[in-house]
Parts: structure tokens; C-alpha cells; sequence
């Protein structure tokens, strides 16, 4: 009895620890932190009230050895100096009770699966929990004493994780196990194994605390499946934000250059009326200067004829014109002649006065050789070279005046030439003037009747210029109404933009 107590209060013990393995694992459900509380909680207990009884044990030796030789005697008939003893033992016995039905109920109460072994894997301990997770309906005292291996396998020859976990001291942590039931049942599991030792350190049993994680597994896998379903949708959610974004762009800009095309038509519709307006204007003077140019005809003829001996007289005074340029002509052709002959002779000047300039440096060098007696004919000779000098000066002079009178002469031939040309155009155009004068006095007979019918046209142009101007006008407030209707547009898109970026962003923390 007292063995078996002792490892009831070791495997509460070593239960705290071993569920502490699986808090880890599952530190959301907080009445797992509870429960591992409750057995530490326990486990203290006992210790304590081991701790108080130690005395008692003692002092209660001898009486326990007296009732022992004599089974018959009453406690209450021994010695009444013993009293204070057996009232010590007995509530020793009772706070051992006490314990390992508080010990019980704590393992009874546990809401995940459990199994307590001896040393040879026999069950001592375990709870409905256990067995429904095995699919076993037998109760649970008639499934006390038989192997682990027997229970979860049926199989008492298999070995398992708890014997080797008790021949090598090892602890198992949150073993991902799936254990099948009796009935065909899987059940997915977090296994946290460990041996349980005496006060001597030897090892008195095993134990086994298992956490379901069938339906968090399945929670998770459909939570996965939704967050895979959900970036599917997000993805395809994105790629339709991208084209309406798209689309929202291109609109946007398409409606901006409509506004922009309907302003612009509206400022040209604006100037279409203004400028009908002038047409219309125009077209009732030009009615109006019709008939005065009926009038105006017949002093045109008049003048026409008028005109024509002018245009005669005209070409008489061209012809004599024209005879007085050949006469020119000749006349600077004769100058350019004369102009050559002079610039020969300038020529022929410059090379006396090179010549002049050579002797004269070479009768001043005699003259210096001759020494005193030379020097007058020294100063003669430099008188000449300065002469020389001055005379070729002036003939340079002279050579750009006559190249200037040769220029002015080729340009005046070069003009006069263009003159005769013009002059022989000018006979031609008067000749043609006299011509078309001719035909103008003929022409201007039609014309009369001609301004009549376009004085009666004009009226007519005038009526229809009235009804477009009119016509222009319905549209111009048509092109209005359309640049509102566009601007109310474009606030419309700038307000389905904002709210593509945030589905945009929608899209984005779906994604996280």
C-alpha cells in the first residue's frame, strides 16, 4: 500500500512537469496553464505535509510494534501516556488519505488523455479521455494492469516509447503521433513521455500525457486552405485593380482631353458666331455696295475709255524712252573704253616710278661711297626716292579710283542693260494695257447686270448666315452642357481612383 502511494505521489509530482512540456506547445488554451497550476499546487501539498508528519512516524514506532505482537489490543486500551501518539498517527493516517484522494481527483479530472505504468509498462492509472481516444469502451478499472503496449497496440510485445523513455531516463516533448483507435479511429497528438523517480533516484514508473490536436490540425489546414484561397483572391483581386487602374487612367485622360476638346470647340464656336456675325454684316454691305457698283460701272466704262488713250500716250513716251537708254548704253560702254586706256597708263606710270625708286637707292649708295664729295648727290638722290615714292603712292591712288569708275561703269551698263529689258517690258504691258482696256469696256457692260444678280444673291446669303448664326448658338450651349457633364466626370474617375488605391491596399494587407 505504502509503495503504491508513493508512486500515486511522484507521478503528481512529475505530472506538473511533464504537462509543462506541452504548454509550450499550446499556450493558447489557458486551462491547461490551470490545470498544470493545480498538480504543482498539490505536489506542494504533500511534500508539506510529509515534511509535518516526519516526527509523528517516529514517535508512533513503538506503539505501531505493540499493536502489531498483539493485533487484539485496542489502541484505545493501551497506556493513556501513548494517547497524544495515536492521536498523531491516526491523523497522519488521515492526511495520507486525505493526500492521495486529493492526488486521485486531480488525475481523474484531467481533460486530456493520460496513462500511468509501473516499471513494466502496466497501467496503474488512467482516465476515460485516454480510452476514448483508443475507442476502447471497457471500463476503466478493467483495463488497470494491462500493458501499454496491449492497450494502444494490442500488441504486449511491441515496444514503446515510454520503456525506452524509463531505460534511459529520457523525456519525449510534444511527439507529433498519430494514434489509431480500436475501432479505426486516427487521432493526431502531441506524446510528452517521462520516467518517474523515487526519493533514491530509482525508477518506480512511467507516464504518458497526450494533448488532441485533431481538431486544431484540422482548424489550422482550413484556415490554411482559406489564406491560400484568400491570396488566390487577392491575387486575381490585384490583377483586376491593375486594368482598372488602367482603365481608370486612359478614362481619366480621355475625359481631361474632351474637357479640354469642348473648351476649345466651345472658344471656336464662340468665334464662328462672332466671325457669322461679321459675315452677315459684310454680306449686307457688300448688298448695299452691290448697287452702288451698278452705278459706278458706268463711269468705270468711261473711264475705261479714258484710260485707253492714255495707255497710248503712254507707249509713245516708253518708245521714246526707250531710245534715250540705247543712247546710254553706248555712252558708258564708251566710258568703261576710256576708263582701260587710263588704267594702262597708270600702269605704266607705277613701273616708271619703280624704276625711278630703284635708281634713286642706288645713287644714294654711290654717293655714300664717294663720301664727302657725294653728299649732294646724295641729297638729290633721296629727294628723287621720296619723289618716286609719293608718285607711286598717288598712282595706287589713282589705280583704285579708276577700278571704282570701272566697277560704277559695269554696274551702270549692268543696269542699263535691265533698263532696255524693262523698258522693252514696259512697251509690251502698254501695248497689252491698251488691250485689256479695250477689253475692259466690253467686259464692264456684263458686269452691270452681273452686280444686279449678285446684289439679289447677297440678300439671299444674308437670310442663311441669320439661321446658321442661330444654329451655331444651339450648339454652343450644347457644347457647354457637354464641358459640365465632363467635368463632373473627371471628379467622378479621380473619386473611383481613390477608391482603387484602397482596395489596392485592401489587396496588399490580404496578402500579409
Amino acid at each position: 500500500m505504502n509503495g503504491k502511494f508513493l508512486l500515486y505521489s511522484c507521478a503528481s509530482a512529475l505530472l506538473a512537469v511533464g504537462i509543462g512540456f506541452g504548454v509550450t506547445q499550446l499556450a493558447g488554451l489557458p486551462v491547461l496553464a490551470v490545470i498544470v497550476s493545480a498538480l504543482v499546487a498539490a505536489f506542494g501539498a504533500f511534500a508539506a505535509g510529509r515534511a509535518l508528519a516526519g516526527g509523528a512516524l517516529r514517535q508512533a514506532g513503538e506503539a505501531v510494534c505493540a499493536v502489531a505482537a498483539n493485533p487484539s489490543r485496542s489502541l484505545s486500551n493501551t497506556d493513556p501516556s501513548l494517547a497524544p501518539l495515536f492521536t498523531s498517527l491516526e491523523d497522519l493516517r488521515q492526511a495520507f488519505k486525505n493526500d492521495r484522494e486529493y492526488k486521485d481527483g486531480i488525475l481523474r479530472g484531467l481533460p486530456m488523455p493520460y496513462l500511468l505504468v509501473d516499471t513494466n509498462e502496466r497501467a496503474l492509472s488512467t482516465n476515460r479521455a485516454c480510452l476514448n481516444m483508443l475507442e476502447i469502451d471497457d471500463s476503466i478499472e478493467s483495463c488497470l494492469g494491462k500493458t501499454l503496449a496491449h492497450l494502444f497496440y494490442n500488441d504486449p510485445t511491441r515496444k514503446t516509447a515510454v520503456g525506452k523513455s524509463m531505460a534511459t531516463g529520457e523525456c519525449f516533448k510534444n511527439l507529433e503521433v498519430t494514434i489509431g483507435g480500436h475501432k479505426g479511429g486516427k487521432v493526431n497528438v502531441l506524446a510528452n513521455v517521462f520516467p518517474i523517480y523515487n526519493a533514491e533516484g530509482a525508477c518506480i514508473g512511467g507516464m504518458c500525457v497526450y494533448v488532441d490536436m485533431t481538431a486544431l490540425n484540422e482548424a489550422q489546414r482550413q484556415i490554411t486552405e482559406k489564406n491560400q484561397r484568400m491570396a488566390e483572391v487577392a491575387q486575381a483581386l490585384e490583377e483586376t485593380m491593375d486594368e482598372l487602374a488602367e482603365i481608370v487612367v486612359a478614362l481619366t485622360g480621355s475625359i481631361r482631353q474632351s474637357d479640354k476638346n469642348a473648351a476649345i470647340a466651345a472658344g471656336q464656336l464662340k468665334e464662328a458666331a462672332s466671325s457669322m456675325g461679321h459675315m452677315n454684316a459684310r454680306v449686307q454691305e457688300v448688298a448695299g455696295n452691290a448697287d452702288k457698283a451698278a452705278e459706278a460701272s458706268g463711269h468705270t466704262m468711261s473711264k475705261a475709255t479714258t484710260g485707253a488713250e492714255v495707255v497710248q500716250n503712254a507707249l509713245h513716251g516708253i518708245e521714246n524712252v526707250h531710245r534715250v537708254t540705247l543712247d546710254l548704253r553706248t555712252d558708258m560702254a564708251t566710258l568703261e573704253s576710256h576708263a582701260r586706256a587710263i588704267t594702262e597708263i597708270m600702269n605704266v606710270i607705277s613701273d616708271i616710278a619703280d624704276q625711278t625708286n630703284l635708281l634713286a637707292l642706288n645713287a644714294a649708295i654711290e654717293a655714300a661711297r664717294a663720301g664727302e664729295a657725294g653728299r649732294g648727290f646724295a641729297v638729290v638722290a633721296d629727294e628723287v626716292r621720296k619723289l618716286a615714292e609719293k608718285t607711286m603712292a598717288s598712282t595706287t591712288d589713282v589705280g583704285r579710283a579708276i577700278e571704282a569708275i570701272q566697277q560704277s561703269a559695269a554696274k551702270s551698263m549692268s543696269s542699263m542693260d535691265n533698263a532696255v529689258q524693262q523698258v522693252e517690258q514696259a512697251t509690251d504691258y502698254a501695248k497689252q494695257s491698251g488691250e485689256a482696256l479695250d477689253a475692259i469696256v466690253g467686259t464692264v457692260e456684263n458686269t452691270v447686270g452681273q452686280v444686279k444678280a449678285i446684289a439679289a444673291a447677297s440678300e439671299e446669303q444674308s437670310a442663311a448666315s441669320e439661321q446658321i448664326t442661330h444654329t451655331i448658338d444651339q450648339v454652343n450651349h450644347m457644347v457647354a452642357d457637354t464641358s459640365q457633364s465632363m467635368g463632373q466626370a473627371s471628379m467622378e474617375t479621380d473619386k473611383l481612383q481613390e477608391l482603387t488605391d484602397k482596395l489596392e491596399d485592401l489587396t496588399a494587407q490580404l496578402k500579409v
